[in-house]
């Protein structure tokens, strides 16, 4: 509700206030005399401050503008949890947040050998291709990079510059298997596995229970 209330209140001003700041002032011209002699550049302070007022208003409606897109866009997120939260009272349509609390223990300990692998995978990429490379130049470049190479499987992000950077050919390749197989295949796949382990308890459980179609009949 309170970002709900935000997002009114952003839109309200942006609606309302936020008008007369995008108003065109009616002289843009900002110099004293254009067709002066001397002193070709002289401008006239008040239209200046005009101007600049001006530029002012649209920089600041920009701002809030930009604040409205945010504070929206976290408002319809926190619906969808909200939603997922609320629909525990029936037992098959709370199949998802009821995975995701039973799987909370082992996704909890999953992550931090994640962690503790991606971290070493980022420290060795930079002291192995960093002097060369400039995403692996530091740990959090390394980071991204890794993390945009899983997501993307664009092997132009990093292929021909970690050869490249690369004191021996070997070394390349024990970096970009090692990523993949551990990473990219067996923990994403372990990460999915767990997920998948909760859902089919929690379906078993839910397997003979009251459909939502046939409880709204009885309350119809």
């Amino acid at each position: 509700l309170a970002f709900l209330a935000l997002t009114c209140v952003f839109w309200r001003n942006l609606v309302l206030h936020h008008s007369e700041f995008l108003k065109m002032p009616q002289v843009t011209a900002v110099l004293a005399d254009p067709l002066a002699a001397a002193r070709l550049f002289e401008v006239d302070g008040e239209k200046v401050h005009t101007w600049l007022s001006f530029q002012e208003g649209v920089a600041s409606v920009t701002d809030e503008r930009r604040m409205y897109s945010a504070v929206a866009g976290t408002t319809c997120l926190l619906f969808v949890f909200r939603l997922i939260k609320d629909l525990d009272f029936q037992p098959k349509m709370s199949m998802v947040s009821k995975t995701l609390i039973l799987s909370g223990y082992d996704q909890l300990h999953f992550l931090v050998l994640t962690a503790m692998i991606w971290w070493a995978f980022c420290v060795g990429s930079v002291v192995t291709f960093g002097h060369q490379f400039e995403s692996l130049s530091t740990v959090g470049g390394a980071f991204q990079m890794w993390f945009d190479a899983m997501l993307t499987m664009d092997t132009s992000l990093f292929y021909d510059q970690m050869a490249h950077a690369a004191h021996a050919p070997w070394v390349f390749t024990i970096y970009f298997w090692s990523f993949f197989i551990i990473i990219a295949v067996l923990l994403i796949n372990i990460f999915l596995c767990i997920f998948v382990d909760a859902y089919c308890i929690i379906v078993e459980n839910a397997r003979h229970a009251m459909p939502m179609w046939t409880e709204l009949y009885g309350v119809l």
